[in-house]
């Protein structure tokens, strides 16, 4: 059987890393919807405008997915500061208990 060995600054650490993840991720994710969205046909032909369609389309796809991944990381950043928060709450607790 392993064990993990943690401390509540080391979850506030990661609380903060995977946050920061979120941050960065929403922030590209912003820049690449503008620029997609900004795509025009090269062509006003029908072949240009599909592939600008299937571009947005694939645009669409990723908006959603990153949506969800997003929706992930903060629960699981929160969930991160939580238990810390938890994690020193039971060392005070404890700590009290063998005064």
């Amino acid at each position: 059987m392993s064990f993990i060995f943690t401390t509540p600054q080391a979850l506030d650490n990661a609380a903060k890393s995977v946050s920061g993840i979120h941050d960065l991720w929403l922030a590209d994710s912003k820049t690449a919807i503008t620029v997609v969205n900004a795509i025009v046909p090269p062509a006003a032909d029908p072949v240009s405008n599909r592939m600008v369609g299937r571009i947005l389309e694939h645009m669409a796809q990723y908006q959603q997915i990153s949506s969800q991944a997003l929706e992930y990381l903060r629960g699981f950043s929160q969930g991160l500061a939580e238990n810390a928060e938890a994690y020193r709450l039971a060392e005070a607790q404890n700590s009290t208990t063998f005064d």
